[in-house]
């Protein structure tokens, strides 16, 4: 029975270099905000959020329920609430992800940037949507690295999001059931109503964000008799 086995995590923890860790420490604080339920799901991603590089002053908050929309507003007014606070990073809590995965995002210097992210479904292709459906999620990315400009929608896993783009924008910035009222879309409309607000949105495909799936590893035979292993 062969297979391959990786760890969620993305890697072992590395120490922080000095000269990192004095660059970090200048930065401006800012929000984690990170939308969870009662019952946290994965603990690879609190193990992730435990030693990702931030500033010191950086503040952690946890936002616990279902409705994820009521929680990013309540991350945006927990940043607006401090005028130190200049930055807001949206984490869910079925992610994975590197150690300087925000210090990278940071550093792009751009109003909104999410990490490349794919769907948790039978097909993983990444968690971008274009309108006018003249380009597959697949295509936009094909054969491309760096900085993505996206004028259409993204998810909000992982997503960096500077203190003026609040500002600018008319609260609350994320409004569910608006393309759909089956469905939540409060990430989609954060995306439209940024673009009308004259913004950019980007996607960073160097620095992705791993999606934590739920799944079960079953042993099976073939029609040869072979064992193999079968995730489902």
């Amino acid at each position: 029975m062969d297979t391959v086995t990786r760890s969620v995590l993305p890697y072992h923890y590395d120490w922080i270099s000095e000269d990192v860790l004095a660059k970090i420490q200048g930065y401006p604080p800012g929000v984690i905000g990170v939308a969870t339920g009662f019952l946290g799901r994965y603990r690879e991603f609190d193990a992730c959020l435990n030693i990702v590089w931030k500033p010191p002053t950086t503040e952690t908050i946890y936002y616990i329920g279902v409705d994820v929309c009521k929680h990013f507003n309540s991350m945006v007014r927990s940043t607006l609430a401090k005028p130190e606070n200049e930055w807001l990073w949206i984490l869910g809590d079925d992610h994975a992800f590197c150690q300087d995965l925000w210090l990278n995002l940071y550093e792009r210097n751009v109003d909104i940037v999410v990490p490349l992210c794919l769907r948790k479904n039978a097909k993983p292709i990444p968690i971008l949507d274009d309108p006018t459906h003249k380009i597959s999620p697949t295509e936009a990315i094909s054969g491309k690295s760096g900085l993505l400009e996206w004028g259409g929608l993204t998810g909000n896993a992982g997503m960096l999001i500077r203190r003026r783009v609040f500002e600018q924008m008319e609260p609350p910035w994320f409004r569910a059931g608006q393309d759909d009222p089956e469905y939540s879309g409060s990430d989609y409309y954060f995306c439209r109503a940024a673009h009308r607000a004259g913004l950019k949105i980007y996607v960073d495909l160097d620095n992705p964000i791993g999606h934590i799936h739920h799944f079960a590893i079953w042993p099976r035979r073939d029609e040869n008799g072979e064992w193999y292993v079968d995730y489902r």
